[in-house]
């Protein structure tokens, strides 16, 4: 994934793989966006395809309420590699690096063009001065 949106999603959807046509119709919203960071009550929770993880420092963090706790997460979770946290949606700036995971992925970082965010989830700068991720 290289260009990512944050949209904000209020719907209730337990079992992502079950039916898509929920997460395929947001994207549509979204052109040229290859996957979309979604914000709940403006918290991360996690993306249309994946759960997600935002490193700061040498931590790994998970979203504390994500629309589906996947089961590489939990076992991540399991082994400590990850530290569940709320995560706003405005502090995403804040982050070191991102990395989404699920069972066809496993665990990987990604590194996109961008992060395109309306302006009140836009997080500001991360340390090294980018303005997005």
């Amino acid at each position: 994934w290289k260009r990512l949106a944050m949209a904000d999603f209020h719907g209730d959807y337990t079992y992502k793989y079950a039916d898509r046509k929920i997460f395929d119709d947001i994207l549509e919203n979204f052109p040229g966006m290859d996957d979309l960071i979604l914000c709940r009550e403006g918290l991360v929770t996690d993306t249309t395809v994946a759960n997600i993880a935002l490193r700061k420092g040498n931590v790994w963090y998970t979203p504390s309420s994500p629309i589906l706790r996947g089961t590489t997460r939990e076992r991540l979770l399991e082994k400590k590699f990850l530290k569940e946290d709320d995560i706003p949606c405005s502090a995403i700036g804040s982050y070191d690096e991102l990395a989404l995971m699920n069972a066809m992925i496993g665990f990987r970082t990604v590194r996109p063009e961008g992060l395109y965010a309306p302006e009140q989830c836009s997080g500001g700068r991360f340390r090294d001065g980018r303005s997005h991720i």
